[in-house]
């Protein structure tokens, strides 16, 4: 009986460990997306700021026309 207890205690251990580091990689995972959004936006509003359209821009960087809308920096 003590054995089973011990083997219960390391898997949960185990899965909390899991878990643990599944979160702290969705959280650098979302830092990093979140720092690419934000230079993104910077590029693009100079771009704009600078004269280029939304369909230039859309051209030749290859973001969806749809998505630098969406951002709504025009």
């Amino acid at each position: 009986m003590k054995e089973k207890n011990e083997e219960d205690t390391f898997d949960i251990n185990t899965i909390g460990l899991y878990d643990a580091e599944k979160d702290r990689k969705w959280k650098e995972r979302s830092k990093i997306a979140y720092a690419e959004k934000k230079g993104q936006t910077s590029i693009i509003t100079a771009m704009l700021n600078n004269g280029m359209s939304q369909e230039e821009i859309s051209r030749m960087s290859g973001i969806k026309l749809a998505e630098i809308k969406k951002m709504g920096l025009s």
